[in-house]
């Protein structure tokens, strides 16, 4: 099976995210460690290919 992400990152002023914060108070923090591969010369980010992969997601109860 083929899976797609999409991702998208933006910059939250303090307030939106203190709201944010709020609004999800009930979810279980989770952390999770990315893993970003290239080889030494990046050529991978030259030509805007990233690697990534996070292989686990550990609960923080």
């Amino acid at each position: 099976m083929k899976q797609l992400e999409i991702e998208l990152k933006t910059l939250l002023k303090k307030d939106d995210y203190n709201h944010l914060k709020k609004q999800f108070a009930h979810v279980a923090p989770v952390h999770q460690k990315n893993y970003y591969i290239d080889t030494p010369d990046f050529q991978l980010r030259e030509k805007r290919l990233p690697c990534a992969f996070a292989p686990f997601q550990i609960a923080l109860n």
